[in-house]
């Protein structure tokens, strides 16, 4: 039973109120969303950016990309990295403020989000790369900003509106988005999913960033990758703190459609926590 639907009119609006992407970012974009582009493109909007140069020269050079020589420019750096992860980077530091901010409606403190966010988009990339399926191409840019709809629903929807929905998820111990559905007719994954629309994102991770809750786009393989690894960053904090944690069952199930077993989940979660003390401390 739907309580409040939310009229489209108010959620575009405050999607347009968020702050434009960079236009490095636009043209990276359309770069990876062209199957006529290639890296010669990517590498000269990196030149013209020269932080996002001093990032993608970073990452290149970081145990899990060096080669035996160092990286000094950015074309081999681009060509090491190749667009997707470009793109990541870019957005990774775009993201960073915007996702720092607390949001006391969903239970979250200033910078919980944005680790949530970088965590599970370490976790996507993780997940594609060791799955080795086709087209996941994108999985740590749609796990970066799976959760960009919270910040819409927190423009457009009173605060006590939404800590009411907190309160209730929490007592009748449902998933926060199954209540949102029942009370606006969507949740945060669909209108994040018109948020990365709006943004120009290919139509494939618009899809993934919707289906991080189920059961939308249940047998999209990139859906199930970001919805696994927003499982698995829910999970690395626990893991930090007991290596022994146990996996929850959902979790399990999910990186098992991803073709993983038990004995890859440790090697997993240790590549996470290293990658994601590497990617905090370089934004130091």
């Amino acid at each position: 039973m739907v309580g409040t639907v939310l009229e489209p009119k108010n959620v575009l609006d405050t999607i347009q109120r968020l702050d434009p992407l960079p236009m490095s970012v636009k043209r990276l974009l359309g770069i990876f969303g062209s199957p006529d582009s290639g890296l010669d493109e990517v590498v000269e909007v990196v030149r013209f950016d020269p932080i996002l140069s001093s990032d993608v020269l970073q990452k290149s050079n970081t145990p899990m990309y060096a080669g035996r020589h160092t990286i000094l420019d950015v074309t081999h750096a681009v060509s090491r990295l190749g667009a997707s992860e470009v793109l990541n980077i870019a957005m990774a530091r775009t993201m960073r403020s915007r996702l720092a901010v607390a949001l006391p409606q969903f239970g979250l403190d200033a910078n919980q989000l944005w680790f949530h966010s970088l965590t599970t988009s370490i976790a996507a990339e993780r997940l594609a790369r060791v799955s080795k399926r086709p087209g996941l191409a994108g999985a740590s840019i749609a796990g970066l900003i799976h959760d960009v709809g919270k910040l819409v629903l927190a423009g457009c929807v009173s605060a006590s509106t939404l800590m009411r929905i907190r309160d209730r998820a929490n007592s009748e111990g449902r998933p926060m988005h199954e209540i949102e559905t029942e009370e606006f007719g969507m949740h945060h994954g669909e209108i994040g999913g018109t948020v990365a629309r709006c943004w120009g994102f290919p139509l494939a991770l618009q899809v993934a960033i919707v289906g991080h809750h189920p059961p939308h786009n249940s047998d999209d393989l990139l859906s199930i990758t970001v919805r696994a690894a927003n499982r698995v960053a829910h999970e690395v904090g626990h893991y930090c703190q007991n290596p022994d944690h146990e996996i929850g069952a959902q979790t399990a199930t999910l990186v098992g459609q991803l073709g993983l077993r038990s004995r890859d989940l440790e090697p997993l979660f240790d590549g996470i926590v290293e990658a994601l003390e590497s990617a905090l401390s370089s934004y130091h």
